[in-house]
């Protein structure tokens, strides 16, 4: 999810899929420039199988690939694979697909060169291996309110989570109109934390229906749409513990090719 939204910071992709499978896997899928999977000239290797298998191959270390990113120690996504039973990689790139699988962080074959496509963006989906984890299973609430948070801070981007583990029939409205379990969620906030103050206020009487905002150089915001910015607003109540402001949390994944342009 880090690199998706790196992705999207750095301007190449506007959408972002987390899937929680009914078989106990994640599937994150993002409409960005694709993992590289051109042949790495010292290695000899599709710069996408170093991404997942070499600690800090990173282009997050090149400035030329990332002007801003969420962490930049480079061994997210490979430690990922090195904690999964199984992950594969579907990239969308240079005018084709490209996928590949791991069992236990190791190849089980080659980069496969698919159909051509005009298309660009990554799907990596990996089963966490459970002699490593306690537990396996993921809480729906707990990544909601995470990628909600994501998509605060990062104005413009829609993330989408979807549930395949509740059927159709368990997401359908019960007698009272009420959704009995949530299947899909989309967030999307244009105002970034300006939409933020407001969905703290929504229970809320504030003081002023204006959330205001500044730049570093205190100039107003309201006319401009910059993924930086302060907003500042009063409440009549005390925010709650549980809805207090998000802050970006410690990347959990990134890695890239040496020197090539994304991941």
């Amino acid at each position: 999810m880090d690199n998706s939204v790196d992705e999207a910071m750095a301007g190449f992709a506007t959408k972002v899929t987390l899937v929680l499978r009914a078989d106990g896997g994640i599937e994150c899928i993002d409409d960005g420039r694709g993992i590289p999977v051109d042949e790495h000239p010292v290695e000899k290797k599709p710069a996408v199988e170093l991404v997942l298998t070499t600690l800090h191959s990173g282009g997050k270390f090149d400035s030329d690939s990332y002007a801003v990113s969420g962490g930049l120690h480079g061994v997210g996504v490979s430690v990922v694979n090195a904690l999964a039973v199984r992950l594969e990689v579907d990239i969308k790139r240079d005018g084709f697909r490209w996928t590949q699988s791991y069992h236990h962080s190791v190849p089980t074959g080659p980069l496969v060169k698919g159909e051509p496509t005009t298309e660009t963006g990554t799907t990596i989906t990996y089963w966490a291996d459970p002699d490593i984890f306690e537990t396996t299973e993921y809480n729906l609430e707990t990544v909601s309110r995470r990628l909600q948070e994501m998509a605060f801070l990062n104005k413009g981007l829609t993330i989408v989570v979807r549930d395949e583990r509740v059927s159709e029939e368990e997401a359908e409205a019960d007698a009272d109109g009420q959704v009995a379990r949530v299947k899909e969620q989309t967030f999307h906030y244009p105002g970034g934390l300006e939409d933020f103050v407001r969905h703290i206020n929504r229970s809320r009487e504030a003081l002023h229906e204006k959330v205001v905002a500044f730049d570093a150089k205190g100039e107003d915001l309201e006319s401009r749409s910059p993924c930086s910015g302060t907003p500042a607003t009063r409440s009549r109540s005390t925010p709650s513990p549980t809805r207090s402001t998000p802050t970006r949390a410690a990347p959990t994944r990134r890695a890239s090719a040496p020197r090539s342009p994304g991941w």
